[in-house]
């Protein structure tokens, strides 16, 4: 079976153990977390697909997308058969990360099918998914299911700032002020002694005393909460 060298890249995020688009690619979690006390994290990839195989093709990045050196992945590349599961082992191999902190990065799984018949008029996807890494150092103190505990909303011109005193990445799931979602990009992860800006919807009051409910993801791909707070 031969396969294609131009793919039209389709980006998703995947629910735990839900099959890529239009594939029979599916992924064990939606995100990993890296225990430094831990020799390697791992990934379950499965072709829940009947009839045809595919290449995958798996990397690890930054915010940036650029290829990061202090992980690998194996195997980065490997053909997998309909009824099929591979695991996908990650490494840690060098480079000088945060000791008092939990660092991000991503995992890249692509999914690459067979190449149509030289006489098919067919349109070729190639499905990739791009999900969190969170490499946490041993020996953080707290529990990171309380990390939300430490989050501190603040009105910063005409946006909210969300601060995070803890150790723990906080990723949100959703997020209503005075009483409104926010429904745009900027509802992401909370990093670890860091912050993050959230833009309002229109006609949002965010002044002090407004009030915040809002949900979080946990370890394991569940959704927490919702918790309430009051922008200061």
């Amino acid at each position: 079976m031969h396969y294609g060298r131009v793919f039209v890249l389709l980006f998703g995020l995947v629910t735990s153990l839900s099959a890529f688009a239009d594939s029979g690619i599916a992924m064990s979690s939606t995100r990993v977390i890296y225990n430094a006390d831990k020799k390697e994290a791992a990934m379950t990839v499965q072709n829940r697909g009947k009839t045809s195989a595919y290449l995958v093709q798996s990397w690890i990045d930054d915010a940036n997308e650029k290829k990061n050196p202090a992980f690998v992945v194996t195997p980065p590349l490997f053909r997998i058969e309909p009824g099929k599961e591979n695991m996908l082992r990650i490494v840690r191999v060098g480079g000088t990360l945060p000791e008092d902190r939990e660092s991000i990065f991503w995992l890249n799984v692509k999914a690459i099918p067979p190449a149509a018949q030289a006489d098919a008029n067919t349109l070729q996807l190639a499905i990739k998914t791009r999900m969190k890494l969170f490499y946490r150092p041993a020996g953080l103190k707290g529990n990171p299911a309380d990390a939300y505990k430490q989050l501190v909303w603040s009105s910063s011109g005409g946006k909210v700032q969300v601060s995070n005193s803890s150790p723990y990445n906080v990723v949100l799931a959703q997020v209503n002020i005075s009483g409104k979602e926010v429904k745009n990009d900027s509802v992401d992860f909370v990093p670890a002694k860091g912050t993050l800006n959230i833009t309002l919807p229109a006609n949002t009051n965010a002044g002090p005393g407004s009030k915040v409910a809002f949900k979080i993801i946990s370890d394991f791909g569940g959704n927490s909460g919702p918790y309430n707070a009051s922008v200061q």
